[in-house]
């Protein structure tokens, strides 16, 4: 199935960043089990969650051959609370770095293209952790 194809692109593009950073960025992805990391004085460490969320699967031509795969590719910045939004939004930009407009990632002749610029949206501040939201739109066509 392509959404599976497309969550292996997206996140393999994005452990393997994750793990040349200094310190390693450790990752959470979807129902897989996943303990935040946290720092030597037991505050939560600077982590990503990531999400796949597929729109409607659509078919453009009268035989119903075609499908396009599209959705929203969302990562989550999570820092330590307390200590300014300048860490995740370095992290956000990296994001878009990491992932431009434009971007084709493939697997088996399957095109995965980045639709929309990594758009930051309203952090969420909980006791211990600062979350920034980030994501981009994507899209795969098949037939």
């Amino acid at each position: 199935m392509s959404n599976t194809v497309i969550r292996n692109l997206l996140t393999g593009r994005l452990a393997t960043w994750a793990s040349g950073q200094i310190p390693k960025l450790q990752i959470g992805l979807q129902n897989v089990s996943f303990t935040p990391p946290r720092d030597t004085q037991g505050r939560i460490a600077t982590h990503l969650m990531a999400f796949v969320l597929p729109a409607d699967t659509e078919s453009e031509d009268y035989a119903g051959d075609h499908r396009r795969y599209h959705g929203i590719w969302q990562i989550n910045i999570v820092t330590r609370a307390g200590i300014g939004p300048k860490a995740a939004e370095d992290l956000a930009a990296a994001m878009g770095a990491l992932y431009p407009v434009n971007l084709r990632l493939t697997n088996s002749g399957r095109v995965l293209l980045i639709r929309t610029p990594v758009t930051q949206h309203q952090p969420i501040v909980d006791e211990d952790r600062y979350t920034l939201p980030v994501d981009c739109r994507y899209e795969m066509h098949t037939i």
